[in-house]
């Protein structure tokens, strides 16, 4: 069994009928106990690991208000990076994508960039399809 014992926080528990406590015990991934630190260390099986918050924050996990993981995760499987940083100019911009023509096991491979603003591009204009077909005339 994972355990830890974290004590001295000003931990955030998310519970209206318990809103703050300053200790929290977990056991295999799970909160399972909150509150003084004397209770929740009587809690604690012998030997368990320790974390001396020092009287900082604690809270359960971020909340995220709006997402979309799996469009997200796939998005980063399957567009190029365009945005800066980490680019640069057009041309870091039209080094990634053409990596990712030299990678594609079929040249007819549509390739997707995504987060490209010409604003903060040091060349300090759009791309244009001349600057696109350096990398692929396909």
């Amino acid at each position: 069994m994972t355990t830890l014992l974290i004590t001295n926080a000003r931990a955030i528990t998310l519970d209206p009928t318990n809103p703050r406590a300053e200790a929290v015990l977990v056991q295999n991934e799970r909160i399972t106990a909150v509150g003084s630190n004397t209770h929740v260390a009587a809690l604690a099986p012998e030997g368990t690991p320790h974390i001396d918050a020092q009287d900082r924050a604690l809270i359960p996990g971020f909340i995220e208000t709006h997402t979309h993981p799996l469009s997200s995760g796939l998005a980063r499987l399957t567009t190029v990076n365009c945005g800066t940083p980490p680019n640069r100019t057009i041309d870091d911009v039209l080094a990634r994508l053409s990596e990712a023509v030299r990678a594609a096991a079929d040249p007819t491979t549509p390739i997707r960039g995504a987060v490209y603003d010409d604003s903060l591009i040091e060349d300090n204009r759009h791309l244009t399809r001349a600057d696109l077909d350096r990398v692929s005339t396909l």
